[in-house]
């Protein structure tokens, strides 16, 4: 398998990353995911919308343009259907307060679209989003996303739901959260919480699947009986509606 690194083409094993490196050491850096689709990567400009924002967020400018970008992921694809992961850190810099020069990977891999099924889960209630705007595009973010996924996994749940401080739903651990109150489609708004989805992006720009508009909004665990529908997506699946388990006690939030 081939991949990019600092824009080179290089097989997979000859990758390496320097021990000193300071993403390494200590998460300073990010990623995203796109997914190929009939040869193409839809919402491709938000998706480098997302690079940007993540890249201003760490104080630095994007190593190449949105065409340099876009051709260097298209370089890779070899078939119709995959996954894209694209991503940026900092290079050898492990001394407080320098960071040495900026890397990015580039790689690509297969994808088989499946029908998708619903999602079923819950609150996480004894988790809170971390504040700040730097914490979701930082490497070492995954850390958290993994605890939690794994309390949602062992609950019996596909998906769990993350709360803020105000004991807002905000998101999923994978995927951007939608619920429908009073006939319309609402989200979280995006960024709000540190988190720009790109899935949450483009639903607010295009709508649902079926052309139903997407506000903004916040929702607290006290409102939960006001919504109809709820809805999950993200890069790769971008619209699978979301089941909230009903033997949950609710008493521990009020």
């Amino acid at each position: 398998m081939y991949l990019l690194h600092n824009g080179q083409r290089k097989k997979s094993d000859e990758f390496m990353l320097h021990p000193q490196n300071r993403s390494f050491l200590y998460g300073d850096g990010f990623f995203d995911t796109l997914r190929v689709e009939n040869w193409e990567i839809p919402w491709l400009d938000l998706h480098f919308e997302r690079w940007e924002k993540s890249c201003q967020a760490m104080g630095i400018s994007s190593p190449f343009s949105k065409d340099e970008w876009r051709n260097q992921i298209f370089s890779l694809i070899t078939q119709p259907f995959a996954r894209v992961r694209s991503q940026l850190w900092s290079g050898n810099g492990y001394q407080y307060g320098y960071r040495g020069e900026v890397e990015t990977l580039i790689q690509v891999f297969p994808w088989e679209k499946k029908e998708n099924k619903p999602l079923k889960g819950g609150f996480l209630t004894n988790e809170r989003l971390p504040k700040g705007t730097y914490q979701w595009m930082k490497s070492n973010s995954a850390f958290f996303y993994s605890l939690v996924e794994k309390k949602a996994l062992d609950f019996g749940w596909t998906e769990g739901i993350l709360l803020n401080e105000a004991k807002e739903l905000v998101e999923g651990c994978h995927s951007a959260l939608f619920w429908k109150r009073d006939g319309k489609w609402w989200t979280h708004p995006n960024g709000l919480d540190g988190i720009w989805s790109t899935a949450k992006e483009a639903s607010l720009r295009h709508g649902t699947p079926l052309g139903e508009r997407v506000w903004e909004g916040k929702i607290t665990i006290g409102e939960i009986t006001q919504v109809s529908e709820w809805a999950m997506g993200n890069a790769m699946i971008p619209w699978l509606p979301f089941q909230l388990m009903e033997e949950i006690d609710f008493s521990a939030f009020f």
